[in-house]
């Protein structure tokens, strides 16, 4: 299985004009996006990051 990542972006036009392409199958609808590793989003922090 491959790394997750998800894509946050304000631009429901850039979305929707990605779609026809993600649909299809073709990985040049992902260009123009940050993608961020999902699975930073469930890391504990570590020791002397200040975090709680």
């Amino acid at each position: 299985m491959g790394s997750l990542s998800h894509e946050v972006t304000v631009s429901q036009e850039k979305v929707l004009l990605a779609l026809p392409g993600r649909s299809a199958g073709e990985p040049a609808w992902r260009d123009g996006f940050t993608w961020n590793d999902v699975g930073a989003l469930f890391e504990e922090p570590g020791p002397g990051t200040g975090a709680a």
